[in-house]
């Protein structure tokens, strides 16, 4: 747990310098950055949930489904 705090509190530290460096520059779009932000923490509510409840190993599968049928969209759309 304690490598999980670390990685994590250095990920927010970097992610934190990226948006501070982009916010002048004018290349966010902040009406998709607050749908995005909004549907990541979502996302990883029920993922974590589901993690507990179901295992790891069903997590991973529906992630694999869900990064097709993504991409697959992206490809049609």
């Amino acid at each position: 747990i304690e490598a999980s705090i670390t990685k994590r509190s250095g990920q927010i530290l970097l992610n934190g310098v990226i948006v501070l460096g982009l916010i002048g520059t004018g290349l966010f779009v902040w009406k998709v950055m607050v749908v995005g932000t909004v549907s990541n923490m979502i996302g990883g509510t029920i993922g974590s949930h589901m993690a507990i409840k179901k295992g790891n190993a069903y997590v991973m599968s529906a992630m694999k489904i869900a990064m097709i049928a993504s991409g697959l969209a992206l490809l049609v759309v």
